[in-house]
């Protein structure tokens, strides 16, 4: 025991005599640290104040803005309205004068202007005709070098079998049938109000005539009732605004083709309810009578005519010595003795439709003669040659066609 009371202090004696020194030390150094963790604290609590109270500040700084914004969104509602009730009242305001206004009276500039943008499209007016279901109505131009057709205002009534013609910028539709009846209808188009007006009636019903604009009058000749064939010529002036009769032609010809050509009317084939014809004649005007030209080498009915270079070409139609539908062209220049045989047509057809347009003829629509078939190709003979492309919208036949070269004349 003695031994190990000796260990144990002698132990004792090894401590650090300035030992509570030390724990003083570190006692205080603790405090300190205490007291500088609570004055973080106070800090932090006393930032967080801060930023809250700036923080409640901006959100009533923002609710006053928010106020602000909500009565100036509801007064400009309300200008709102009222520039929508008075666009109301402008377009009333404008329906009304609209009403008022004579379109006769306008002026002859804004008129020439008018005419001048409807005349900057080269286009072919369709009028008519029957689709193998029913007969049109139906008034639309085609403008063969965008392949745009335009519908344009209706007849109305449905018809095929007509003559169409141009006279001071206007299109005029002569006569006609629907199947059940002839009209002695004529109607004007006037293409810059897209409107048509009544004018008077031919002096009896007939289809399948030619009609002609020449020294501000139509010429109308030829055609049938369906139990008659006519030889007569009818002749309207606008200035009388009546029909006249006029020098009848040497043969009765329906289904006949007609044109002008230097101020001469020219008739060529038809039917003269015998037979059909392969003669053609013409008048002048100027002159008391109608003189027979040379014969075509073929009978034609249902053909049509166009004028190009000074030429008259006459294509397609039926063919009563082969008994169908052909696709010959033949050309006549008033100089020469005789008809001349050119290329002929890619389609047989007849009761199609004929326009020349920018230096090209074009052959439209009309039956190829197998079981009645109706066409939907567009020809165009340029240079000695046709063209053909196939367009859906011109599967009728029937109908009349003009051109805005003749429109221009």
């Amino acid at each position: 025991m003695q031994e190990v009371k000796g260990t144990f202090l002698e132990g004792h004696c090894g401590l650090p005599e300035n030992l509570d020194t030390e724990v003083d030390q570190l006692a205080w150094e603790h405090s300190s640290l205490l007291l500088q963790g609570l004055d973080y604290e106070s800090y932090s609590e006393a930032k967080l104040i801060d930023v809250v109270k700036g923080l409640s500040e901006r959100i009533e700084t923002m609710e006053k803005k928010q106020i602000i914004s909500n009565k100036e969104v509801k007064c400009l509602q309300g200008v709102n309205d009222r520039l929508l009730k008075r666009v109301v009242e402008l377009k009333n305001t404008v329906k009304n004068l609209n009403s008022k206004i004579d379109p006769l009276s306008l002026d002859d500039s804004l008129n020439q202007f008018v005419e001048e943008c409807l005349g900057s499209e080269d286009v072919i007016y369709l009028i008519g005709g029957f689709d193998g279901i029913s007969f049109l109505s139906s008034l639309d131009s085609f403008s063969p070098s965008l392949d745009i057709l335009t519908p344009l205002k209706p007849m109305t009534a449905g018809k095929s079998y007509t003559s169409a013609v141009a006279l001071d910028g206007k299109i005029f539709v002569l006569g006609g049938g629907d199947g059940a009846c002839w009209f002695d209808t004529v109607d004007c188009y006037d293409r810059r109000r897209d409107d048509w007006t009544p004018c008077p009636a031919l002096t009896h019903g007939k289809g399948s005539l030619a009609g002609v604009g020449l020294h501000g009058k139509i010429y109308a000749f030829g055609g049938g009732d369906g139990i008659c064939c006519f030889s007569d010529m009818e002749v309207f002036d606008p200035a009388q605004g009546k029909w006249t009769k006029s020098h009848p032609m040497l043969e009765k010809r329906f289904s006949l083709a007609g044109t002008e050509l230097n101020g001469v009317i020219y008739a060529v084939g038809g039917f003269n309810g015998v037979r059909y014809l392969s003669s053609a004649e013409r008048l002048d005007p100027r002159e008391p009578n109608w003189k027979m030209l040379p014969a075509m080498s073929t009978v034609r009915g249902c053909h049509t005519v166009a004028v190009l270079d000074e030429k008259i070409y006459v294509m397609g139609g039926y063919d009563a010595d082969a008994g169908a539908m052909v696709s010959t062209v033949e050309v006549y220049e008033p100089r020469m003795p005789s008809w001349v045989m050119v290329e002929p047509m890619n389609y047989t057809r007849g009761y199609h439709s004929s326009a020349v347009l920018g230096g090209s003829i074009f052959t439209l629509g009309g039956v190829k003669g197998e079981a009645d078939t109706i066409l939907d190709v567009v020809g165009s003979y340029t240079q000695m040659q046709f063209s053909y492309n196939v367009q859906a919208i011109f599967c009728r036949a029937p109908y009349a066609v003009l051109s805005l070269d003749s429109l221009a004349v």
